[in-house]
């Protein structure tokens, strides 16, 4: 038996393959020597830093009203509002809180919050859209006691006027009869409910508001109610004829 030696082109290709895991094991040495030296030089991050007053991360700090006022804010904006004492970010269309209670401008319930109380947990929220921009408040033969004007009285005022008339096209039953964002509990706001509406949403640009007359549930005495010009802020009396639009809240 003959012992031939290896072919030329093997011996090449040995060759090459050794150097191979030469430069691969250069090249992980390399490596590891370069995470280790990054390590050792890394600045330590403790809580101490974390708390500093003088931390680099630190938000940028506006008002509600700075915040507002922003034209075009980029989206992932996170500042700090100084008004509601928590931070917020912006979503691209609108500011969201990462905090668990609810604030002035947010989507929520079906609408968007235009109150919220000293617990952060309730408030009210309006309908993201108007109801109708040409309903009358309603006509009766007497005076239906929806006379309630405070935070809180707009549910009952609808009640009243939503019992005392069927025609599905006045103000009230237009809010009642609503089934919005799975939310079927709206109502025509009352005077103030109207004007935190007003404060809130339409002076902040929220909302999709018209500069139009707006109805509350208010009735002033026999065939007049309050509603409110939402191009001047002014709240006047009118006839329960007038036509004007309709912007419905619920309560949470």
């Amino acid at each position: 038996m003959f012992i031939t030696s290896p072919k030329p082109y093997l011996k090449l290709s040995l060759l090459g393959f050794l150097i191979f895991l030469t430069i691969a094991d250069t090249n992980l040495y390399a490596q590891n020597t370069s995470i280790k030296n990054q390590a050792a030089t890394a600045p330590k991050i403790t809580a101490k830093d974390i708390n500093s007053s003088s931390s680099n991360a630190k938000l940028p700090s506006l008002s509600l009203a700075q915040r507002d006022s922003l034209v075009k804010p980029e989206e992932g904006l996170v500042i700090f509002n100084s008004t509601t004492k928590r931070p917020e970010y912006f979503d691209g269309e609108a500011w969201f809180s990462f905090h668990n209670d609810h604030f002035i401008g947010e989507r929520f319930g079906g609408g968007i919050v235009i109150f919220v109380d000293n617990t952060g947990k309730h408030g009210l929220i309006a309908a993201p859209f108007d109801q109708s921009s040409e309903a009358k408040w309603g006509y009766f033969e007497e005076q239906v006691g929806a006379n309630n004007k405070t935070v809180g009285g707009g549910k009952s005022n609808t009640e009243k006027v939503a019992l005392a008339s069927k025609d599905n096209q006045i103000a009230s039953r237009l809010c009642s009869e609503l089934n919005l964002g799975g939310y079927d509990d709206w109502f025509l706001p009352s005077m103030d409910e109207l004007n935190l509406m007003y404060t809130n949403l339409k002076e902040s640009k929220i909302g999709k508001l018209a500069d139009a007359l707006y109805w509350s549930s208010s009735e002033t005495d026999f065939n007049n109610a309050w509603l409110q010009d939402f191009a001047t802020g002014v709240q006047k009396e009118h006839h329960v004829k007038k036509i004007a639009h309709v912007r419905a809240i619920r309560a949470f």
